[in-house]
């Protein structure tokens, strides 16, 4: 903790301190995200619920704001996939409370509606932040914004002693409300904080146990780094699932990149498959170099078009026993395909087609 933690954190860094906040604002945007996915999924289905109960037995009229809340539902749900930063999450986020607000105090407005207390409205305009954490004066200049316009909306085209119940039940409503706002976004942010640190703390150790084990033998170094790269290929099948999709992404990589980098570690990614297309999201991870399989992969394409991002690694194998200088001609006819490109000469333990005999 660098800064004591104050009402002035709780309200403008969700009970954090601003450098903790910075760090844990794309995970609670991302959080924000999937909110809004499953809430404009509800935005499509339950007006087309209401619509037919309306016509058959309420029979207020409500059937076109209830096809516009569906036709916004559907518009939001094809955006949010297409959102990643955290302010532009954040945007969409509060248009789509100013929005369900907004419909909230039309239906108020309705003359079915005059002759009694909006209770429902005022508990729906509390719990509707909810699905939003974010820091306290965000939310509270648009809550309070909503809440005056339904108060003075109440106070037009109600009686006095209704207008009286909705403005007793705001004051005692939306302060408990906001409180409870606070308690939930505040832990939230709390819980996304403490895991990271946590995952830090794995990332030291796994790195520190690492090493020790690579000091013990070949073999068993050997055995870690084969150990890694099936673990990066499971996080590779894993992302194509729609259920992990959000959880293992570039970002998720370039973060265990960088704390590898924090400990002074050089990162390789390593695969077998044919993935030239991907190239761009695996030099933006951060990774130092790439190796994959030149029996599968168009490596030549690989270094033409992005060697001047990347440096791609080039794997030579020579005998265990073999003469370090004896390597370097092989190397140089490597580099010599490569035209000059910056590439890393990867040694393993044999050369390929037979080079190791000739050497």
């Amino acid at each position: 903790m660098t800064e004591r933690i104050s009402l002035k954190n709780i309200f403008l860094y969700m009970g954090l301190t601003a450098e903790q906040y910075r760090a844990v604002r794309p995970r609670v945007a991302e959080k924000i995200r999937r909110n809004l996915s499953w809430m404009s999924v509800l935005m499509c289905i339950v007006p087309l619920i209401m619509i037919p109960l309306d016509m058959l037995f309420f029979h207020q009229g409500f059937s076109v704001l209830f096809l516009t809340v569906a036709a916004a539902g559907l518009i939001i749900r094809l955006v949010i996939e297409r959102v990643k930063r955290p302010n532009a999450v954040l945007v969409l986020a509060y248009f789509v409370l100013a929005f369900l607000f907004s419909f909230a105090i039309i239906v108020t407005a309705s003359p079915a509606n005059a002759g009694v207390p909006a209770t429902s409205i005022i508990v729906y305009l509390v719990l509707l932040p909810m699905l939003v954490p974010d820091v306290g004066w965000r939310m509270l200049i648009l809550v309070t914004s909503f809440e005056g316009l339904f108060l003075l909306v109440s106070h037009s085209m109600k009686s006095l002693p209704v207008f009286q119940a909705d403005l007793s039940n705001s004051m005692v409503l939306v302060p408990f409300g906001f409180f409870v706002f606070l308690l939930v976004s505040n832990a939230l942010a709390k819980q996304i904080w403490e895991s990271a640190q946590l995952q830090k703390i794995e990332s030291h150790m796994i790195i520190s146990l690492t090493d020790i084990i690579e000091g013990r033998d070949a073999y068993t170094g050997d055995h870690v780094r084969n150990t890694e790269d099936y673990v990066i290929q499971i996080l590779r099948q894993l992302r194509k699932n729609p259920k992990y999709e959000t959880v293992i992404t570039e970002p998720y990589v370039k973060r265990v990149v960088d704390a590898a980098h924090a400990e002074g570690v050089f990162i390789e990614m390593h695969s077998c498959g044919k993935i030239e297309q991907l190239m761009p999201n695996l030099i933006s991870t951060g990774v130092d170099t790439w190796r994959g399989q030149s029996s599968v992969i168009d490596k030549k394409w690989c270094v033409d078009n992005y060697g001047d991002q990347f440096r791609f690694g080039v794997e030579i194998r020579p005998a265990e026993d073999i003469d370090p200088e004896a390597v370097m001609p092989y190397a140089r006819e490597i580099l010599d395909q490569y035209h000059g490109k910056d590439v890393w000469i990867v040694l393993g333990r044999s050369i390929p087609g037979g080079k190791d005999k000739e050497i």
